[in-house]
């Protein structure tokens, strides 16, 4: 028999006893033999009551892992009984489970989280008193999800896990030794997950009080998706808000997709009024916390330049031509300027501009005004006596219209062939 010594310590032997005159038991004696045949213990006690057939041995008379063999003899009327039959019998310290739960980066699995991309090392401190007199422990883990059934892991005393899953998981430790003696240990491991992160790459300014200017009224909103685990982004989020009365402007709902951007559908946003974004994603798992936001404001900013002729020019110009060909608009087109003109300057406008200025070939520059409340039309005109000194040749004009958000820019180029005196001396119109 092999006895648990931490359950049951050193056996409580039982026997039993008849007589064929119906005698009672007056005493017994009990001898204790090692595996060698050597007698290294007897037990003899008086029976007053004809009863015991039991006799529990203090616990610690026999060596733990030995074999001991036991006979008995019971007493009565003066003579002792035959020896009965002999039984065998060996107390076994049961092994003590145990084991690390250490992650590659660290972590103790047994106390805290963990990560699916983290390795689990698994290592096994369990130990037996008899190991030093030959005794042997085998190893068994068992794994089981919160929600799932039990199953192998392993059968080494030490092995690595890594988790392709999150939640709560079961690990069981059974250590059995050479007798059959076993102890089972559980420790709880939590695999969690780790959000995702968002990080807006469009728009981009971070200042709510200077937002980034967007030139049309769908942008597209971009972000980064970053996740530790490994996770793709399933799902987004997307919310743009008008700063002004913290409402939310246009949503884009819950969206089942990997993009990294979403378009503001049209006829949503207006101009001049300042936005905020807020973007998340989701792995699978988690949804991100909401990113930070970024600020942007819609700014049509546009300017189309034009250079004319005064009406008194425009029409010596047709003249000319009449002169010449019998046609207004040849050889000189609009755009042939006599040098020493004066230039009329207009610029068409969107988005408000603060300034539209006009800078010329040579250096020359002026700032048209508006003519109205919604700054679209902007006029002006250049002139200096140096520009009868124009040479033939094209002269380029830029336009140049700004405002706090934004600056845009268009260039207009005519043609000077001539200058006015000539004109006037060669080409009087008769």
């Amino acid at each position: 028999s092999v006895i648990d010594a931490e359950i049951q310590g050193d056996p409580l032997i039982k026997w039993n006893y008849t007589d064929p005159e119906s005698d009672p038991q007056e005493k017994y004696r009990l001898e204790f033999f090692s595996k060698d045949g050597l007698l290294v213990k007897t037990v003899e006690n008086l029976d007053t009551t004809g009863q015991l057939r039991q006799y529990q041995l203090p616990n610690h008379t026999f060596n733990r892992f030995e074999y001991f063999t036991v006979y008995g003899r019971a007493y009565s009327k003066l003579s002792w009984s035959e020896i009965s039959n002999e039984k065998t019998f060996i107390i076994d310290n049961p092994p003590q489970p145990g084991f690390t739960l250490i992650t590659d980066t660290g972590r103790d699995a047994a106390k805290e989280p963990i990560y699916r991309t983290d390795l689990l090392n698994i290592k096994s401190k369990a130990t037996d008193p008899d190991l030093p007199k030959g005794d042997t422990i085998s190893h068994k883990y068992d794994l089981k999800s919160s929600n799932g059934t039990e199953g192998l892991a392993s059968t080494q005393a030490e092995f690595t896990k890594k988790f392709t899953s999150n939640g709560v998981f079961t690990l069981k430790q059974t250590v059995t030794d050479s007798l059959g003696l076993y102890r089972e240990l559980s420790l709880s491991i939590t695999v969690a997950n780790r959000k995702p992160t968002v990080t807006i790459t469009y728009p981009t300014s971070t200042d709510s009080s200077k937002p980034m200017i967007a030139s049309t009224l769908t942008p597209i909103i971009k972000w980064d998706y970053q996740d530790e685990d490994g996770d793709e982004q399933q799902r987004y989020k997307v919310q743009i808000i008008n700063l002004a009365t913290g409402m939310v402007k246009v949503q884009s709902g819950e969206q089942n997709s990997s993009a990294k951007q979403w378009q503001v559908p049209t006829g949503i946003l207006v101009e001049n009024e300042k936005y905020a974004v807020e973007v998340e994603a989701f792995d699978g798992y988690n949804w991100s916390n909401i990113s930070a936001r970024k600020y942007f404001m819609v700014n049509l900013l546009s300017i189309k330049g034009g250079v004319q002729h005064t009406e008194e020019w425009n029409n010596n110009r047709k003249g000319y031509n009449l002169n010449k060909s019998g046609n207004e608009e040849s050889p000189r087109g609009y755009n042939v300027f006599w040098a020493g003109e004066r230039f009329i300057l207009q610029g068409i406008a969107t988005g408000l501009p603060d300034t539209v200025e006009v800078t010329m070939t040579g250096g020359y520059s002026t700032q048209l005004n508006p003519t109205n409340s919604d700054k679209t039309l902007w006029t002006g005109e250049f002139y200096n006596p140096a520009f009868v000194k124009l040479p033939d040749g094209p002269v380029t004009f830029t336009f140049k219209a700004k405002n706090e958000y934004n600056t845009k820019i268009d260039t207009v180029t005519v043609v000077i062939a001539g200058d006015w005196s000539e004109y006037f001396r060669n080409h009087r119109v008769k």
